[in-house]
């Protein structure tokens, strides 16, 4: 079984940062989660702080 995160976000840059980083902190195998974040248009720095956390959580995906 695989689980799906989804994080939905709109000009929340920071709390976005917040939320990456606790999803990276928690122990849940890494091989068996993916984290989508779907920014709807965002005009913060929301695209920045995706690319962050490409390194630290395998799995992300960004959709706009």
């Amino acid at each position: 079984m695989r689980l799906t995160v989804a994080v939905c976000t709109y000009n929340r840059a920071d709390f976005l940062r917040q939320t990456l980083a606790g999803i990276a902190r928690q122990e849940f195998p890494r091989d068996q989660f993916e984290v989508l974040v779907i920014d709807n248009n965002s005009r913060d720095h929301t695209r920045a702080v995706v690319a962050e956390f490409f390194t630290t959580i395998p799995g992300l995906g960004y959709f706009i």
